[in-house]
């Protein structure tokens, strides 16, 4: 797992002795990493859902390709 370098440079920061006493800082720089670390998420589930759909339909497609290429190979083999 990779650790993004702002994600340690925020823990290093609310670890500091002066910060620990400004709870409401900490809550603030907490829910701003919570929100960034949400919005990250929901791109990731739409890239997985997008790959998911391509992935579906070039199998469909191949399938399809495949079906016709039969279908002409028994033609030609009728033909000949």
């Amino acid at each position: 797992m990779d650790v993004d370098i702002n994600t340690v440079i925020y823990i290093q920061k609310i670890c500091k002795p002066a910060a620990l006493h400004n709870q409401r800082e900490i809550v603030g720089c907490l829910t701003q990493e919570v929100t960034r670390l949400e919005e990250e998420n929901q791109k990731l589930n739409q890239t997985v859902l997008w790959m998911h759909q391509t992935i579906w339909s070039q199998l469909k497609r191949t399938r399809t390709l495949e079906r016709e290429i039969q279908k002409l190979q028994n033609k030609l083999k009728k033909s000949s």
